[in-house]
């Protein structure tokens, strides 16, 4: 029984280290080191390794009220500032069992009510750190997960109507948003008026058409890089609305522009050419694909004049122009999902902005704009500089829905930037061109004699094969020649010194390509390639540096800082490989990876030896791997070897024998340096272990063979075929038939063979067998009995033979638990029997019985016997009258028959002259007393009586009832009218005190319903006993018990005997209890 009691208090001890002490206090009770769990910064240690639990002083265990200490050991110290968590962790389990009619002990109560109280106290801890709806909820409220498919990836978060829990938007949502939280901060500064007044209301007006402008952002960002050139244009925006009046025909210039530039350096004489109206001129020059000729302007750096296209000067060109667009992006914020993810971006910076963005109209304009595919577009939206562009755009909303209305034109425009640039440069030249628009119209009509001549000369990446006129002239970037059409094919042009080109300081490779420092290099950052246009081969006869100057056939270095990367990139179907040549065989080595089944292989001399296979298993000789590594070998052929510096081998695997056995073979040098074979497994051979001691379960084996177990069988001897030979043991010199055995026998029997013979056996009821194979009192043989009994059978012979050597003494000794009571022994000639030590015996001796007395022959000591020693015959016939009985020297001991007076009908015994015990004449048995009342609180004389009303027993402090019994089993039995309702057992370490619960005795069996009521209205007290002023700190008062469970309250408050608990019955209503705590728990636990 437990010697304290279970506190209520936190299950848990947290303390900081300070990096040098190791020993950590907790003061909540438990049952055992093992139910305890410790913590190091989150980290769950392990006991006996990492630390030990230990008492107050060191010593191994808990103290005794249930608390200890976790001491870390050497090397485990928990760092400085580091957290140590001790939690209670006790087992729900129970170790006692109540059986119907079983023992009910104050210990296994004591120790199952300790371990619910932890039990129940751990959960409680638990409990306060789970996720609980608040008390004040609505009863409906369900804290119940999502299933796990539905909640995997997902934000938790709860429902706007009922509060419970569902899956939230996925976590690679809440990832793109918090990538932007600092774009989101400068949104709200827009709408807060910190940059611009209600810009995102005023966009979400238009929410079409930023939508529309959105799907051309790229355009937009692409016009925002040449602001200088709109700035230009815009402020000469009378020529623009003049050219705009004839853009077909402006189209049309813009493809021949080095033709108006020169045309426009001779204005005077382009003025003397007007003689047609602009508009009509304009129209003849609609005849070129726009788009195309622009391409052919592309000659400037767009993306770099795009930084100033904000500034408030541009704005109003935006007016005129009207082809923003990226505003739109913000259509993407306003998804449900978006919204949610939000709520998780409430970082300090953050939540003030989130605060400005939440009025009622900003709400709905934020729910206007998100849409899922615009979140990528917030990371350019809210760019410093972007922001300003954003307030600028919004003053203009009403330009931004006209121009939404054109985004096709837009992305006309856009596409042809470059040529926006060619002309925004040569705007002097578009205004002289405004400015005499008629002899613009003049030239228009005449503009198939300017591309004419645009196409006398041409430079091209091969030699032109359309509008071909004899004397065409064309630049080949490709060959690098200059060539003129002969009217039927392209010419080389000879011209005597164009070798010494080579030769020059700056030579020209024409088109994008230069030559720099002997280095090939593009002029405009694109990709150079080396193409032989056909099956021709390109040989480098020389080492090849990538990113370094090599000093190998092949040097490959990257960046510094960046990881060199060499790619080999073939068809889904196809493979790629490394091949190595001898000179003789292309591919006698080869590096190989498959793309149609994802497995990488290794050939050396033109065949496969490895294969890494998708899984990442790896095959020697196999193809197919079934295992992380699997080697083929073939038979008698050496699989794998482990072996040390020198060549030594350690461990060998090898397929041995054509049917494949797998063996394996461990080496060790001996103390000459020679190799020898320390031990080898094989599957269908001899295995042995030749190298020292063999340990199982043990790492220090003291033997050659050295078993051991914690639990269960420490070595199991099977025998599968009919031969029974279990354990043989052979000593020096003997063979296998005469070696002592072991032998299983049927039955299951164990026999014990010497010499060929069995010497005896054990059957399976655990009877030691000599002399015989079954057990039968009728076979001849010496067997003991399992059950105390010893059987001897002779047929013809002396059955025991019990010598004495030399002295007289005792030969047998009867013992009652360990205490000598009698002895058979031998004297002189005969033998004699005594009782225990001082009392009388008899010997048998000279054909005589005589008395003995203290292990002598004894001469009138004896209580039987005359004087001399001897009987006298004792037979009667008749009635013998007495009214007393004495000894004959000891009259003070005898019966005594009352026949008068207060003794009549009382049959009184004496000893020592005092009355012991009687019999009265109504058959009452009154011992120490001679009170006729009947037994209860009223008898209060010291000792017993025993009346067929019952029995009464009352002694002085130092008195009690001792019943004692050879064995275990029942000591008193209490019936009702002849059934039994109760019994008190014993066992070698417990009494119990058993109460009949038999079904048979039962009807209307029903499952019992909840006790929690009645538990919590139990009133648990501590209290002082008025008999002897002792404290009990837990108990119950009787009256107080009766009015919730009268069954476990015996007596009544009206009656003088005390009233009684029964706290046995209470089990059931604990049990009823615990199994209910135990639904909860394992239900809190599975959600």
């Amino acid at each position: 029984m437990a010697t304290f009691s279970v506190n209520d208090q936190a299950r848990r001890a947290v303390a900081t280290a300070n990096g040098s002490n190791d020993s950590f206090s907790f003061s909540f009770q438990v049952n055992a080191t093992t139910d305890v769990k410790v913590y190091v910064d989150g980290t769950l240690k392990t006991a006996g390794s990492h630390y030990d639990i230990v008492n107050s002083s060191a010593a191994a265990g808990l103290n005794t009220d249930g608390t200890g200490v976790a001491k870390f050991t050497g090397g485990n110290v928990p760092a400085n500032n580091a957290i140590v968590t001790i939690l209670s962790d006790v087992p729900v389990a129970r170790t006692s069992v109540y059986t119907a009619g079983g023992n009910i002990t104050a210990t296994s109560l004591e120790a199952d009510l300790d371990t619910l109280t932890m039990v129940v106290g751990d959960r409680e801890e638990r409990d306060g750190r789970a996720l609980t709806a608040p008390v004040n909820d609505a009863a409906d409220v369900d804290m119940t997960l999502p299933a796990k498919d539905t909640r995997k990836g997902t934000v938790l978060g709860f429902n706007a109507t009922s509060g419970n829990p569902e899956a939230g938007p996925t976590i690679a949502d809440v990832s793109s948003l918090s990538a932007i939280t600092a774009d989101i901060a400068a949104l709200a500064d827009i709408e807060d008026g910190t940059t611009a007044t209600d810009a995102i209301s005023g966009l979400a007006a238009i929410k079409t058409n930023v939508t529309t402008v959105a799907g051309i952002s790229g355009n937009v960002t692409t016009v925002a890089g040449i602001t200088s050139n709109i700035s230009s244009v815009v402020s000469n925006a009378s020529n623009i609305n003049t050219v705009a009046g004839a853009i077909t025909n402006v189209n049309n210039v813009g493809g021949s522009i080095s033709n108006v530039n020169t045309v426009a350096g001779s204005i005077s004489n382009v003025n003397a050419l007007a003689a047609s109206a602009v508009i009509a001129d304009m129209a003849l020059l609609a005849t070129t694909d726009v788009i195309a000729d622009m391409a052919l302007l592309a000659t400037t750096d767009v993306i770099s004049d795009m930084n100033t296209l904000a500034t408030s000067d541009i704005v109003s060109d935006l007016n005129t122009l009207a082809t923003t667009d990226i505003v739109s992006d913000l259509n993407t914020l306003a998804t449900a999902d978006i919204v949610s993810d939000i709520n998780t971006l409430a970082t300090s910076d953050i939540v003030s902005d989130l605060n400005t963005l939440a009025t009622s109209d900003i709400v709905s304009d934020i729910n206007t704009l998100a849409t899922s595919d615009i979140v990528s577009d917030l990371n350019t939206l809210a760019t410093s500089d972007f922001v300003s562009d954003l307030n600028a755009v919004q003053a203009i909303a009403s330009n931004v829905t006209s121009v939404a209305g054109n985004a096709s034109n837009i992305n006309s425009a856009v596409s042809n930037a470059s040529n926006i640039n060619t002309v925004a440069g040569a705007i002097t030249n578009v205004n002289n061109v405004g400015g005499s628009i008629a002899n613009v119209n003049t030239v228009a009509s005449n503009i198939s004699g300017v591309n004419s001549f645009a196409e006398r000369y041409r430079v091209a990446s091969s030699d032109p094969t359309s509008s071909l006129d004899e004397g065409d002239l064309a630049y080949n970037t490709t060959s690098n020649a200059f060539k003129f059409y002969n009217g039927s094919s392209w010419q080389s042009v000879n011209v005597s010194g164009i070798g010494s080109l080579a030769d020059d300081s700056s030579p020209q490779l024409g088109g994008a390509l230069d030559v720099q420092t002997h280095s090939i290099v593009s002029t405009s950052n694109r990709d150079i390639t080396i193409d032989p246009n056909g099956t021709g081969d390109i040989v480098l006869d020389a080492n090849v540096g990538i990113g370094t100057t090599p000093d190998r056939d092949l040097h490959v270095k990257g960046a510094s800082g960046d990881p060199v990367h060499f790619k080999l990139e073939g068809d889904a179907s196809d493979y790629a490989r490394i091949m190595f040549d001898d000179g003789t065989t292309d591919n006698i080595g080869e590096l190989r990876y498959n793309f149609g089944s994802d497995y990488m292989s290794f050939n050396t001399n033109s065949a496969e030896r490895m294969r890494l296979t998708s899984a990442g298993l790896l095959g020697l000789g196999v193809s197919s791997p079934a295992t992380p590594l699997e080697v083929f070998t073939n038979a008698n052929a050496l699989g794998i070897r482990l072996s040390t510096t020198g060549g030594n081998k350690v461990v060998d695997i090898l397929n041995n024998g054509s049917s494949g056995a797998a063996e394996v073979r461990g080496y060790y040098n001996n103390n000459s340096g020679t190799q020898v074979e320390g031990f080898r497994l094989e599957a269908s051979g001899d295995t042995f272990f030749n190298g020292g001691k063999v340990g199982i379960g043990t790492a220090s084996p003291s033997e050659p063979l050295h078993v051991s177990a914690t639990s269960g069988a420490a070595a199991v001897f099977e025998r599968t075929n009919s031969a029974s030979v279990g354990i043989r043991l052979l000593g020096n010199g003997m063979t296998a038939a005469t070696a002592p055995k072991i032998s299983a026998e049927s039955g299951p029997d164990m026999a014990f063979t010497v010499n060929n013979g069995e010497a005896f056996r054990v059957d399976s009821s655990r009877n030691v067998l000599i002399g015989k194979t079954a057990s039968n009192i009728a076979t001849e043989g010496i067997e003991l009995r399992a059950n105390d009994d010893v059987m001897i059978t002779q047929s013809g012979d002396v059955c025991l033979y019990l010598n004495r050597l030399s002295s007289d003494g005792n030969i047998i000794d009867f013992r009652k638990d360990g205490t000598t009571v009698g002895s058979i022994g031998i004297q002189s000639s005969g033998f004699y029997i005594d009782g225990e030590s001082g009392h009388e015996g008899i010997r048998f001796a000279n054909g005589a019985i005589t008395p003995r007395e203290n292990g002598s022959d004894s001469d009138g000591a004896s209580d039987l016997g005359a004087s001399n020693n001897r009987f006298k015959d004792g037979y009667f016939s008749g009635t013998v009258y007495s009214t007393s009985l004495r000894g004959q020297n000891d009259t003070d001991t005898g019966i005594d028959v009352g026949d008068t007076g207060s003794t009549a009908d009382n049959l009184i015994f004496l000893t020592g002259g005092s009355e012991r015990f009687r019999v009265n004449g109504s058959g009452h048995l009154n011992i120490g007393q001679s009170s006729t009342s009947s037994p209860g609180a009223g008898n209060t004389t010291t000792g017993t009586a025993i009346q067929s009303s019952g029995l009464a027993f009352f002694s002085s402090a130092s008195g009690y009832v001792s019943i004692n019994r050879n064995g275990d089993g029942t000591r008193i039995q209490f019936n009702n009218s002849g059934n039994t309702r109760g019994t008190i057992t014993v066992t070698g370490t417990s009494t119990a005190y058993n109460t009949s619960s038999d079904r048979r005795l039962k009807s209307n069996i029903q499952d019992a319903t909840s006790a929690s009521a009645k538990i919590d209205a139990i009133q648990v007290r501590q209290f002082d006993w008025t008999e002897d002023g002792s404290h009990q700190d837990y108990g119950m008062i009787a009256q107080e018990l009766k009015a919730i469970e009268p069954l476990a309250v015996s007596g009544s408050e009206d009656s003088k005997d005390m009233m009684g608990v029964d706290y046995s019955k209470l089990v059931p209503m604990l049990i009823k209890e615990i199994q209910q705590l135990r639904g909860r728990v394992a239900a809190l636990e599975a959600s």
